[in-house]
Order: structure tokens, then sequence, then C-alpha cells
């Protein structure tokens, strides 16, 4: 079993996350960022996006981190 970013990036899981929320929405946004604060937006529909941005960010951080960590682990610095 491979242990590597690959296997389960969370990057793609918050992908199909935000997909499957904007349909759940009847909506058609963009970038989470760019619509935060849409005033077309109720309060519940910009709190989820505030919250996805953070857990995107966080996701961001992670895969940044692994990367580095295999480079460093073949010898490529």
């Amino acid at each position: 079993m491979s242990n590597t970013l690959e296997d389960f990036n969370p990057i793609d899981v918050l992908i199909e996350e935000y997909a499957t929320w904007n349909a759940a929405q009847n909506l058609d946004l963009g970038s989470a960022d760019e619509h935060v604060w849409d005033e077309d937006l109720t309060d519940a529909q910009r709190a989820w996006l505030r919250n996805f941005i953070l857990r995107w960010e966080d996701a961001a951080k992670l895969e940044r981190a692994w990367y580095e960590a295999e480079r460093r682990a073949l010898g490529d610095t």
C-alpha cells in the first residue's frame, strides 16, 4: 500500500464537496473566495464559504508540506 498524497488528496475531496454543495444550493459559483461577500447569498451560505476557504487553505498547506517532505526524502532540494 502506497502512502502518497495522490492516494488521498484533500484538495480533490474539497473540489468534490464544493461541487456537491453548489448543486444542493442551486448555485454555480466560481472560486469560493470570490463569493464570500456576495450579498445575493444568505448568511448561512457565506458562513459555509468562509469555513470552506479555511479548510481549503489548510489542505493547501498540507499538500505543500507533503511535497516538500517527499522532495527531501528523495534528495531533491
